[in-house]
């Protein structure tokens, strides 16, 4: 029994991580006005953020076609893979579930696929995505493996800090918080929001972006029985690090993880935002 775990570019983990767990990762779209890139193909993070800094074009992003979910498919069937369990962020955010669903029967392949919607996104879906590919690949089954997956995920809390609220709310991926984004830019406060349940919303206020990664670290701090916790910046790594050397004055070395968030997370959060999630027992 071989089986694989498949995700999206919208997953904080490392290409490293990737091949190391043998996940395998479909490439999201970035357009700038009518460039096209395939993210990490033909778009690195490092090329995306410093376009996001200087282009004055807002960036959007489009998911895999339903086409591109069946070749994925196939080619984890000649792999050898005699499962596919595939895990993408909350189909409130997106309609990946639709598509990864439409593609089983376009693929014709003859071996069970699940697609696991972990209700949230980023640096919460990377820590679920890891600890899915490590119990598949030490032979777990797939009843195991989706009784972990949604412990996990119920058990994940993920924050936001963000420094610019005009990108999410260009995005129009945050409707219900126009209002709550809005007050921000009139009172130049810096907006903290919680993704839980599948669900973007407000959950803090700070009057500077240094007193918003107090918070996030007091969150942390208030916390209890931590198993370990996910940064994910999208331009600023030493305010990642920084985080980072705090926690573990608190929190064992190793527990804490920093990645530079996809330019799918970028495109709607903007520069200077840090994406904070942790797990609990």
């Amino acid at each position: 029994m071989t089986i694989r775990i498949l995700t999206d570019t919208t997953a904080a983990i490392t290409p490293e991580e990737a091949a190391e767990w043998n996940i395998e990762i479909l490439p999201m779209r970035i357009f700038f006005g009518e460039e096209v890139f395939v993210d990490g193909v033909n778009l690195s993070k490092d090329q995306f953020y410093s376009r996001l800094l200087k282009d004055d074009r807002w960036p959007t992003t489009s998911q895999p076609t339903t086409q591109e979910f069946a070749n994925a498919y196939k080619k984890l069937l000649a792999e050898g893979a005699s499962e596919v369990i595939y895990i993408h962020m909350s189909k409130k955010f997106s309609h990946m579930f639709e598509s990864a669903n439409q593609a089983i029967a376009l693929s014709a392949v003859n071996i069970p696929i699940t697609i696991y919607d972990s209700n949230t996104l980023s640096s919460a879906m990377g820590l679920a995505v890891l600890a899915a590919a490590k119990m598949a690949k030490s032979g777990s089954s797939r009843d195991d493996i989706v009784n972990k997956l949604n412990e996990i995920c119920q058990n994940t809390y993920s924050f936001m800090l963000l420094n610019d609220t005009q990108y999410l709310a260009k995005s129009g991926r945050a409707a219900k918080l126009q209002k709550f984004l809005g007050m921000g830019s009139v009172f130049n406060t810096k907006h903290i929001l919680s993704i839980k349940n599948g669900e973007i919303s407000p959950a803090f206020q700070a009057r500077s972006y240094a007193k918003g990664m107090k918070k996030l670290l007091d969150i942390v701090r208030e916390a209890s029985h931590i198993e370990e916790v996910a940064i994910a910046y999208t331009t600023s790594s030493q305010d990642a690090e920084f985080l980072r050397e705090i926690l573990l004055e608190f929190l064992p070395t190793g527990k804490v993880h920093i990645y530079q968030a996809s330019p799918i997370l970028g495109a709607h959060s903007g520069p200077n935002a840090l994406d904070l999630a942790y797990r609990t027992r």
